[in-house]
């Protein structure tokens, strides 16, 4: 009938977001392994205190998301984000600010400081895209 309106998507647009869903569950997996794998590879470090939880936090985040994408909309799996968002943001700024005042202006990536910032970075990052876009929603 004429002024009718299709309440249901079309079969296209529901095919195109099941494999939105699929590919953003793969990438999530693929996080989670990488995370806590740098969890587990920290454990015999000096300060592995410190980066175990780091790396743990954002793996178990996106093994969550991997189970169930929908669980990025819950109030705790947003809660743990930016907390841990925010930890990790303190923590980058921390390194830069400690070693470019005790080592100066080298190749960070000499020291052990500048992995355990880019690994910060790589953390801020993925968590920032896992929290405030709406890829795989």
């Amino acid at each position: 009938m004429k002024g009718e309106y299709r309440i249901t998507p079309p079969e296209e647009d529901v095919i195109k977001v099941q494999h939105g869903v699929k590919i953003w569950r793969a990438i999530n997996a693929i996080m989670a392994v990488f995370f806590l794998l740098a969890a587990f590879a920290n454990l015999n470090d000096s300060d592995w205190y410190i980066w175990v939880p780091v790396y743990s936090v954002p793996g178990i985040l996106s093994l969550v998301s991997c189970i169930k994408p929908d669980s990025q909309n819950s109030l705790v799996w947003s809660y743990v984000a930016v907390t841990s968002l925010g930890f990790c943001i303190a923590l980058a700024l921390y390194i830069i600010i400690v070693s470019t005042d005790i080592k100066g202006m080298n190749n960070p990536l000499k020291f052990e400081e500048g992995r355990e910032l880019s690994g910060s970075l790589i953390i801020i990052t993925w968590l920032s895209m896992s929290k405030f876009t709406n890829i795989g929603r």
